[in-house]
């Protein structure tokens, strides 16, 4: 507006390099300059002159220090009013603006503040601020988008939709008091969706047509700016100077928060940049995640399954190993007086029961009735016989009886003893092992890569049980699903197998 004209570029841009010099000189010519302005916006937003004064004081203070690190010094007002407006957002709860008291009496003043007041009451407190800023203070585009803290796009599109609603409160407001006017309401109602009655009244009357005449910006014009005490300037250039409040200076700057990219305050209600990039990552993350829930719920538990995979491969069936019978000696008979040395003969198995041995005597063939016996029967060797003796009877042949078939050692053998074992929420399980008749040897191999074994061989002993580690890695989302761990002892070649499940989990 015309009388807060301001410095322009140039004079901007010779302030702020005195700013940067630390010059006294430069910072009054400041205050000449915009002063007044500033005050009133931070009345408007405090609705308080005391906390007017504060805000305007600490923002002055600031520029002091801070304004020099504008990359464009030729907007050191948009620089005063955005600190202005941090201090005042952090400060103040009120959302409505505040205009300073003046006469209120009937006339022209007081209808125009009448219907400007309740025009901006049916706006939104941030629609208010941009007709402040725009309408009354003459901001726009890039200058407007530094107060804001905003692109200039968005700024220029965010003032434009609030000029349009603001201008059609007024005319929402006009008809208001020209029905209050006419008679029709009484003072004090307000009838925000009443349509008002067309009878001539707005043509007879001079005071309605004189309101109806009055526009946005006329209205906006018309309430007196605050004058700010005489003691602000002189408290500013006594902050601004004196050697011991260089604390007090730098909490003032400190309570002034950090500075954008352009070296503009910034603004409480503005999101910077990188929480604008994490709220997009969050949504997107957010959406992901639920649409992972969605497939889940809907086509069940077999969707952590691989549709397709390799054919198995095929293992050799392990056919148990018996040991070999221990070996023993077998004594042969004394032929002719001379004795044999004994030869060692695999031990008989249950099926060959046709021979015996008896305290080292000759094998004595069993009786049989199959004359097709599997071991011919073995005559005993005769006595020596001498000339003088006669021809005695061959002795009976001793009797002799089978010895009992020993059964085979048995083989150490290994027992699983859960089918079945179920992932819980802490990511992994155990499969419990255990060995009898001796030590066993073991190895294990999951059917596909969804799970890993804590070891995938081992010994299990009969004092000892064993229990095998099953767990998930790590994943962000883990759909359900199931595998199997087929665990083989290797002494025998028995296989076992173990289905493992888990649920949805996340993280």
């Amino acid at each position: 507006m015309g009388r807060w004209a301001g410095l322009g570029s140039e004079g901007d841009r010779g302030v702020v390099r005195g700013l940067h010099e630390e010059d006294v000189r430069a910072l009054e010519k400041a205050l000449a300059a915009y002063e007044g302005q500033v005050y009133d916006y931070a009345f408007a937003l405090a609705g308080d002159m005391r906390a007017a004064e504060d805000i305007v004081h600490d923002a002055f203070v600031d520029a002091l220090r801070r304004a020099a690190r504008m990359r464009n010094p030729a907007r050191l007002r948009a620089w005063l009013y955005a600190g202005v407006r941090r201090r005042a957002l952090l400060r103040t709860r009120v959302r409505e603006l505040a205009w300073a008291p003046q006469d209120t009496r009937e006339g022209a003043p007081g209808e125009a503040l009448e219907v400007l007041q309740g025009a901006l009451d049916r706006i939104s407190f941030s629609d208010q601020e941009l007709v402040l800023l725009t309408g009354r203070h003459g901001f726009a585009g890039a200058e407007l988008a530094a107060v804001l803290g905003e692109p200039v796009h968005r700024a220029t599109a965010r003032a434009a939709r609030a000029r349009r609603r603001a201008e059609a409160a007024v005319i929402a407001q006009l008809k208001v008091v020209q029905e209050r006017c006419a008679g029709h309401l009484p003072v004090l109602v307000r009838a925000q969706n009443r349509a008002p009655r067309d009878d001539g009244h707005s043509a007879r009357c001079p005071a309605c047509r004189r309101r109806a005449e009055a526009g946005l910006a006329v209205l906006l014009s018309l309430p007196e700016p605050p004058r700010p005490p005489d003691s602000l300037r002189r408290r500013v250039l006594h902050t601004a100077t004196d050697p011991e409040l260089a604390g007090y200076r730098a909490d003032i700057v400190g309570k002034g928060g950090h500075l954008t990219v352009e070296g503009f305050p910034r603004q409480p209600d503005t999101p910077s940049g990188l929480g604008r990039r994490w709220l997009i990552a969050g949504s997107g993350m957010a959406a992901t995640l639920a649409s992972a829930i969605a497939a889940s719920l809907l086509l069940g538990p077999q969707l952590g399954r691989p549709p397709l995979g390799w054919p198995p491969i095929e293992q050799p069936i392990r056919s148990p190993a018996h040991p070999a019978p221990p070996e023993r000696p077998v004594a042969l008979p004394d032929v002719g007086g001379s004795s044999a040395e004994p030869t060692t003969t695999p031990e008989p198995s249950p099926a060959d029961t046709g021979h015996a041995v008896n305290g080292g005597e000759p094998d004595v063939p069993l009786p049989t009735d199959t004359p097709n016996a599997a071991t011919e029967p073995t005559a005993s060797p005769a006595p020596p016989t001498s000339p003088d003796t006669p021809n005695a009877p061959p002795p009976p042949p001793a009797q002799v009886v089978p010895e009992a078939p020993q059964p085979p050692p048995a083989l150490a053998r290994l027992s699983v003893l859960d089918t079945e074992v179920a992932i819980g929420a802490g990511r992994t399980s155990r499969i419990p092992l255990q060995a009898e008749n001796g030590p066993v040897t073991w190895t294990a191999e999951a059917d596909n890569g969804a799970i890993r074994l804590g070891e995938d061989s081992g010994v299990v002993t009969p004092d000892q049980p064993y229990e095998l580690e099953v767990r998930l890695p790590p994943s962000l989302i883990r759909l359900p699903g199931k595998t199997v761990v087929s665990i083989v002892n290797e002494a025998d070649g028995s296989e076992y197998q173990v289905e493992v499940s888990w649920g949805l989990s996340l993280l």
